[in-house]
């Protein structure tokens, strides 16, 4: 789901949470998970897809594309 939120442009709305609960030195994540569950897997998300347009693929940020090959 991380890749998703990624090409969708909503990274910055993903919460952070501790790696390690019991440990919060070990830092912290983004909750993608989480965030997809409530925001992004819905009925909408075939249509949402659906409509990406392949211009906005082209205009991505190139940090974007390159986290989204580093999931990939």
């Amino acid at each position: 789901m991380q890749s998703v939120v990624v090409a969708f442009d909503e990274t910055g709305a993903v919460k952070w949470k501790p790696k390690d609960p019991a440990d919060p030195s070990k830092g912290k994540e983004q909750d993608f998970w989480a965030y997809a569950k409530a925001s992004i897997l819905n009925n909408k998300l075939i249509g949402r897809i659906k409509e990406y347009r392949e211009d906005k693929i082209k205009s991505m940020n190139p940090k974007s594309i390159k986290r989204l090959n580093e999931i990939c």
